[in-house]
């Protein structure tokens, strides 16, 4: 585990909170034990909860897909939230309006969900095995038409693993307000 790792975990704290809940209610439903289920931890387990790998690879897919689900769909409910006075209203910034720190609170909330979206390594690490190297694969349709989604939590796994997902969610928003201004 890294600082770094811990130090974004701090940061977008209901994100992970959330995702450990997401993590936590996934498990429950597919009848994957729940080792330990401390949601804030600080440890590699930060944001996630502590559970026996999944039995298949259709249990190890959706222990990856429904979260990542969950935490983009409130990153979208938030974002839309923060965006919505921006851009249908035309409100521009401070100067014009006092829903600016709320709509900036609405979007740092927003960019925590998109921070805290993917499988942890390990996860992932079983999710991989179970789809492309043990012996009860699914069949090459499946690995074909998942491989896309599967590459996505590869990356996303890496990136909030060494706590680069923060910096690549924090700068594309400042990009954004920058074109928009």
């Amino acid at each position: 585990m890294s600082i770094v790792y811990l130090i974004t975990k701090i940061l977008t704290y209901p994100a992970a909170y959330f995702k450990g809940f997401w993590e936590h209610l996934t498990c429950r439903i597919l009848d994957i034990p729940v080792v330990r289920g401390g949601y804030l931890r600080s440890n590699h387990f930060c944001g996630h909860v502590e559970h026996a790998p999944a039995q298949s690879a259709g249990k190890a897919f959706l222990l990856a897909f429904l979260p990542w689900l969950a935490q983009k769909l409130m990153a979208l409910v938030f974002l839309t939230a923060s965006a919505v006075p921006l851009f249908l209203f035309g409100l521009r910034g401070a100067s014009e309006t006092s829903f600016f720190w709320v709509e900036l609170i609405l979007l740092f909330i927003g960019l925590g969900f998109l921070c805290n979206a993917y499988p942890l390594r390990a996860d992932f690490d079983v999710l991989w095995h179970s789809f492309y190297k043990a012996e009860q694969k699914p069949s090459i349709v499946a690995r074909i038409l998942l491989a896309p989604l599967n590459a996505t939590f590869a990356a996303g796994a890496w990136l909030e693993h060494y706590g680069v997902s923060i910096l690549i969610w924090f700068g594309a928003a400042v990009a954004l307000y920058i074109v928009a201004y």
